[in-house]
């Protein structure tokens, strides 16, 4: 992945790790729920929401 991204390597891990940031907040109640988080989350509702989706998608296939 470093190699593929090459020299924009450092913006795209950093932009990684803040969504993972925000997406653990939200997973622990830190924005609210509903419309508090989305007002909350702003401009990265839609992919903080999509981001937990995901995970919640996966721990269930791996329930199965």
């Amino acid at each position: 992945r470093k190699k593929a991204l090459g020299s924009d390597y450092n913006a795209v891990q950093t932009e990684v790790n803040r969504i993972t940031a925000l997406t653990n907040k939200a997973l622990l109640g830190e924005y609210g729920t509903g419309a508090a988080r989305k007002k909350a989350l702003g401009k990265d509702y839609d992919l903080v929401q999509w981001n937990i989706n995901r995970i919640y998608k996966q721990k269930e296939s791996e329930k199965k």
